[in-house]
């Protein structure tokens, strides 16, 4: 372990970001008059994709009012404490809640991002939203992976009858994302048992989709592509009643590209194997009965390998690769803990106080200060002088301090 006041090194591991945020929840900011100004409502605003939309939106300060449409607004506040943001909670499945609480934009022609949980009741609730939004918005439905709408297999029925509605509700001022499984689902805190990669304290795993190539693709690429639709000065010009198909830059596999980005941030190889949809459900502690129900989704996703460059279209940046997801959020992929030399208190020699020991990897990253990283190990060592005087000028409070001057790693 390597500490200075800008930097901690661990024995294996990455860096963690913090961002600044500022805060005011309630209230509408009112642009210049000569400049109208935009309203957003993002509905499904702490969903996966929603929650980015919303991120990138605050960041256009000028002339843009972002409206956080929840059904949880206390979930709301928790997941956007420091942001210029107007919250409304309302019950989706009563025009009457929605209606009220979207009461003071009634006269503004608002843009919607449009997005609901996958739950039984999604069709109603999002043509429900759109509905008490108004006809003369313009939206832009999140929906599901092209194939699955195709093929009518698991959501993409809902989807597709959502889309078709929005069309004849709102003609021209539509547009549909239909993006592939995100690489976000591969996280077990985000794709649960079923679909996350079990990484963190083992070198091996088995997924169902171990040698399937998939053209998955970013939750912030989605995000952005959303983002950037709704801040246009005419959206309905360039986008109006197109469906855009949002693929990664590339079909990969999770035998290979994804356990080799895995591997890059650890000390270690990390490999993924194949296993059946059975193996698969048991381990995720499953119904076996569930199998017949996940096998359509299952088999259209583990082989949609279809790669498109839209998401550079319509952003001007290219979709992001999987090591740059895996090190952007390397916590999922990292082991539990660490190890750390230090020591134990104030000694007469660096030999009597020096020892090492296991630290939580997660408490590690939640302490990390604004200008501090986290570095993988390619090289540790002592410098004696350095680390003898640290253990023979302590004082007799200090309990186990870190150690080791030197070394050299990568800020992944």
């Amino acid at each position: 372990m390597i500490h200075t006041t800008t930097m901690r090194v661990l024995f294996h591991f990455i860096y963690f970001s913090v961002s600044l945020l500022s805060i005011v929840h309630e209230g509408v900011a009112f642009a210049a008059p000569h400049q109208p100004r935009k309203i957003v409502v993002v509905s499904g605003a702490t969903g996966r994709v929603g929650s980015r939309v919303i991120k990138n939106l605050l960041k256009k300060k000028d002339n843009v009012q972002v409206v956080a449409l929840v059904r949880n607004a206390t979930k709301a506040f928790a997941m956007f404490p420091n942001e210029k943001l107007t919250v409304l909670e309302a019950d989706f499945a009563n025009m009457s809640s929605l209606e009220l609480k979207l009461s003071p934009f009634k006269n503004d022609q608002i843009r919607l991002f449009l997005a609901c949980g996958n739950i039984p009741d999604q069709a109603n609730l999002e043509l429900n939203v759109a509905r008490a939004v108004g006809d003369d918005c313009f939206c832009v439905k999140l929906s599901t992976a092209q194939p699955l709408i195709e093929n009518s297999v698991y959501v993409g029925t809902v989807h597709y009858t959502i889309e078709e509605e929005l069309r004849k509700m709102l003609g021209n001022r539509c547009v549909i994302l239909r993006p592939n499984i995100f690489f976000q689902m591969f996280d077990p805190d985000e794709g649960g048992s079923l679909l996350g990669v079990n990484a963190r304290d083992t070198k091996t795993c088995q997924h169902v989709f171990a040698n399937s190539e998939i053209s998955m693709i970013d939750a912030d690429d989605v995000a952005l592509c959303a983002s950037t639709i709704l801040l246009e000065d005419d959206p309905t010009l360039d986008h109006g009643s197109k469906v855009y198909e949002l693929t990664g830059p590339e079909a990969i596999q999770l035998s290979d590209q994804i356990s080799s980005s895995i591997a890059s941030i650890r000390s270690c190889d990390f490999t993924i194997d194949p296993c059946t949809l059975e193996q698969q459900v048991n381990a995720a502690g499953m119904p076996t009965e569930a199998i017949d129900k996940i096998s359509p989704f299952v088999n259209t996703i583990g082989s949609y390998n279809t790669v498109t460059d839209t998401v550079e279209k319509l952003t001007g940046q290219p979709a992001q690769s999987v090591s740059n997801f895996v090190r952007k959020n390397p916590r999922a992929f990292l082991p539990t803990a660490f190890l750390r030399l230090v020591a134990s208190g104030r000694a007469k020699s660096f030999r009597e106080a020096a020892k090492v020991i296991a630290t939580s990897l997660d408490a590690e990253i939640d302490s990390l200060e604004d200008d501090e990283i986290l570095v993988r190990v390619q090289a540790a060592g002592v410098n004696g002088g350095a680390d003898t005087f640290s253990v023979t000028n302590a004082s007799d409070d200090d309990k186990d301090f870190l150690l080791g001057n030197e070394g050299a790693g990568v800020g992944i």
